[in-house]
This record gives C-alpha cells, sequence and structure tokens, in this order.
C-alpha cells in the first residue's frame, strides 16, 4: 500500500496561537508517520474573521448604530490577526480544495482518504464547538472508513449531554481512540470506550522542531514572560511578585490590542514571535494550556493560575512532567523554586514517544493488512 492519505479535522482555523500551533504540529506528526496529509478546511459557523463577523458576535451588536464605531476601534486589529492567522495557515497548512462551512457541507461533500483524524485541543468541547460538535466526532467520513483520534479534548471533567451522547453514538466507529486528558481516559470508559492518553501534539514533537520554528530574540535582556487569557486579581499578585524576586519587569504578550509594543508589551506577536518568547524566557507567568507547554518545551521556569474553568487539561499536563506543584493555589504565592529539568525532561521523553508510537499504530494500521 502506498502512503496512506490522512483527512485531518482540527481547530486549525480558531484565532488562537495554541490551536493554531497545535495543528501545526499534527499535520508534521502525521507527516513523521510517512502519510500524506490534508488539513480539512472546516470554519465552525461561529467563527469570526472580518470586522463585522467579530460585531455580528459582540455585545454591540443589538445597537446597529455601534457598526461605524466599532469597525473605527476594532479594525485595525481584526486585520492584524488575519495577518498573524490567516496569512500563515494559508502557507504552512496543506488545506483541503474544499472550504467547508457547515456541517452538512462536509456530509454532502467529504474529503477523500484512507484515514479521517480529529484532534488536538478542544475539539470535543461543545462549549466552544458553538454550532455543533458532530464534524469532530467525523460523522461525516463515508461509512466503513477508518477514523482515529489523536489527543483529542473535552476541556472538562464532565462533557455536556450533547457531547457525550455523540461520543457514545459515534467513537464505537473509531479504529483508534486518545485523549489529551487524563480524565477523558476516565469519562470514554464510563461510556464503554476504550482510549491512550496521549500527549498534545506541541509536546509530542521533537523539542527540536520548534526550536528551528521560532524567530531569533530581538535583544538579549532578561524577560518574565506573562501570557494571560483571563482577567483574575490572582493572576496579577503572582506576576507582582515574581517581578520583585527575579528584579525583571514582566513583557507581557496582548492578543487583544489595546496598546501598540513596546519594550515590556508585545501586542499580537507572529506565531514564529510568540514561540520565541517562550524560548528565550527567563520565567513564565500563564493561565494558557499551550503557554504552560511552550515553557516545557523549553525549560523555562515558570507559575501556573489556573483559570476558573478547564482547568483539568493543564493539571494533566503538569502532572506528566511531574510539576503539579507549579500551579498557584494560595493566590499570592506561586513556586519560583529551581526545577529539575533533567527528570521533566525524561519523563516527557516517554511520554512523547509513546504519543508518536500511537499515532503511527494508528494511521499505518492498514498497511499491515495488505
Amino acid at each position: 500500500m502506498n502512503a496512506p492519505k490522512v483527512a485531518l479535522i482540527t481547530l486549525h482555523r480558531v484565532k488562537n496561537y495554541g490551536s493554531v500551533l497545535q495543528a501545526f504540529a499534527t499535520q508534521a506528526l502525521l507527516r513523521q508517520t510517512g502519510a500524506q496529509v490534508e488539513v480539512v478546511d472546516y470554519w465552525r459557523p461561529d467563527l469570526a474573521d472580518g470586522v463585522d463577523d467579530y460585531f455580528d458576535r459582540s455585545r454591540w451588536a443589538r445597537y446597529p448604530f455601534m457598526r461605524l464605531p466599532f469597525r473605527a476601534f476594532k479594525s485595525r486589529w481584526v486585520k492584524r490577526n488575519q495577518v498573524v492567522f490567516n496569512d500563515f495557515i494559508e502557507e504552512s497548512f496543506s488545506l483541503s480544495e474544499a472550504r467547508y462551512t457547515s456541517p452538512i457541507e462536509l456530509e454532502r461533500n467529504p474529503p477523500v482518504a484512507d484515514v479521517f483524524c480529529v484532534g488536538s485541543d478542544q475539539v470535543w468541547n461543545g462549549d466552544y464547538n458553538v454550532g455543533g460538535s458532530m464534524p469532530f466526532f467525523l460523522a461525516f467520513a463515508p461509512a466503513g472508513a477508518r477514523r482515529i483520534s489523536f489527543s483529542s479534548s473535552f476541556g472538562r471533567s464532565n462533557p455536556d449531554d450533547e457531547t457525550s451522547a455523540l461520543a457514545r453514538a459515534e467513537l464505537p466507529k473509531f479504529a483508534a481512540v486518545s485523549v489529551r486528558e487524563r480524565s477523558g481516559v476516565q469519562v470514554l470508559a464510563e461510556m464503554g470506550v476504550e482510549s491512550t492518553h496521549t500527549l498534545d501534539p506541541v509536546l509530542a514533537i521533537d523539542p527540536g522542531f520548534w526550536r528551528d520554528f521560532a524567530t531569533a530574540p530581538k535583544d538579549n535582556s532578561r524577560r518574565l514572560v506573562v501570557y494571560q487569557l483571563n482577567e483574575s486579581p490572582q493572576f496579577d499578585a503572582v506576576v507582582a511578585r515574581a517581578q520583585k524576586k527575579l528584579g525583571v519587569r514582566a513583557t507581557r504578550i496582548d492578543i487583544r490590542g489595546s496598546r501598540p509594543s513596546s519594550r515590556h508589551r508585545v501586542t499580537q506577536p507572529t506565531l514564529r514571535e510568540w514561540v520565541s518568547l517562550f524560548r528565550h524566557a527567563e520565567y513564565v507567568v500563564t493561565d494558557s494550556f499551550h503557554g504552560a507547554a511552550f515553557s516545557l518545551i523549553f525549560n523555562a521556569p515558570f507559575s501556573v493560575v489556573l483559570p476558573g474553568t478547564y482547568g483539568d487539561r493543564l493539571r494533566s499536563v503538569l502532572e506528566v512532567a511531574g510539576l503539579a506543584d507549579r500551579v498557584v493555589s494560595d493566590g499570592v504565592s506561586g513556586d519560583l523554586s529551581e526545577i529539575n529539568w533533567s527528570r521533566v525532561n525524561s519523563r516527557l521523553d516517554a511520554a512523547r514517544g509513546a504519543s508518536r508510537e500511537y499515532l503511527d499504530r494508528a494511521v499505518n494500521a492498514l498497511r499491515g493488512q495488505r
């Protein structure tokens, strides 16, 4: 049998650094199995791209007279987002010729492939997938097609009823299932679905992949990198303590475009620049799963402030690394002590090898049958 063709559906069009980078890593990992990869260019119905899309999904949409002020205020941010994310996606992904904007379009004209793969990221989080999670359970794949998941995530330990029903109906049709969180293994076991725990793709791929990907630092200054997705007084207290102990003013990654870039604020960086900030950080404070993941990849000491929701995914990856103590629990402290990176890297290498072995078996099983 020739190299299998894999149709990958994931969250590559979400304008979020972690979502795009995990999709990029998944594509690379699938290629390393010897497969040809096509990323199914599925745009969830709730995704925004142009400034009017964002207005229509905002709290201002009930006031039509606010459209013009909204455009004036948000146009620059939206255009920068398009440059950062859309341009990278078009240049770096092997996208399907068809662009899909609804589950019905996928069912009527599904991609042609030997293997259909879903993952990684929160593809099974019904709270996020407004418009329906059905495509992410590969319901559009032809009957009898080989279906697999790789490091898919519910994002929580108690999936909503609709997602649970889809999982029970569709996952028994899968040839192989892997999930990103250990809690996901338990959730599926209770449904009678056997699954494997695997790393997020950004961690599963060799760290050298990201060292080559990152841009060079603009200067050699010390950096306390702050990547924050959720407002929290607790988070601010941890940043303040880290600044005081390290004697370094924080450099914030600003994804909202609230202010221009400056010495201590990097506004809407490119994906390569974003990765570079973690590679060259002296310390990181974050509430982001992928912020923690890239701190692990580059052995950057870090503290994690759990977000109000979906904290299971952060706890899970820190447990794999043996660093559950990096979670801030009392609101002001945070462990700033040294990390035994030799031990951490050994644990991650073992999990990395197991994750890649799973993916190779899942993709190439058909070859062994011919």
